[in-house]
């Protein structure tokens, strides 16, 4: 172990009781109350397991986005739209990861490896994350910061919805309030020690 990644661990410890909390996801928003729940999987981990590290971050991993499928969303849906949020982040509001819009309500897998921003076959447009990039961006909590859950959380909305370019996640929930006909969500962990 070098001296610099022991300091970085020594402030993920540090660091440790500084987290946003999994009581500020968008997915229990007051706000998104849905009239039913959806079921989300992911053949890339199972719920509650960790995620692999082919899925990390650039520099900790590949950065592959996982796959994720999910149950048929209600007749009316327009639109789907995905969050990936990490609220054990060491911020005031978790961290997201991936913001997934305009999916098709007939599409009910999204594949592994998602490269476009915007994919012309489906018309899905990946947004820019946290870390200022447009698609998945693959955990990498502070080392020593103790285990993440990253929740993949889906929504059907009866309309579709417009976000800017990097939506935070008051304009998510802003755009999204009063239109959530469902929701779902698959859990996955990741630590660096």
């Amino acid at each position: 172990m070098t001296i610099a990644h022991t300091a970085k661990v020594l402030l993920g410890k540090a660091l440790r009781p500084v987290f946003a909390g999994e009581d500020k996801l968008t997915i229990l928003h007051r706000k998104l109350e849905p009239a039913r729940d959806m079921l989300v999987h992911s053949e890339s981990f199972a719920l509650g397991a960790e995620i692999p590290r082919r899925h990390a971050a650039p520099g900790e991993g590949d950065n592959i986005s996982p796959e994720l499928h999910w149950s048929t969303p209600p007749a009316n849906t327009r639109e789907l739209v995905l969050v990936c949020e990490d609220p054990e982040a060491p911020a005031l509001h978790p961290y997201i990861h991936w913001v997934v819009r305009r999916i098709p309500p007939g599409l009910t897998r999204l594949r592994e490896g998602l490269v476009a921003a915007v994919d012309d076959a489906t018309g899905f447009i990946q947004a820019i994350n946290s870390a200022h990039k447009a698609g998945w961006y693959g955990p990498l909590p502070p080392p020593g910061h103790g285990p993440h859950n990253y929740y993949f959380q889906l929504f059907a909305l009866d309309r579709e919805v417009d976000l800017p370019a990097a939506p935070s996640q008051r304009d998510l929930i802003a755009a999204m309030t009063g239109h959530v006909l469902a929701h779902g969500h698959h859990v996955g962990t990741y630590e660096r020690r």
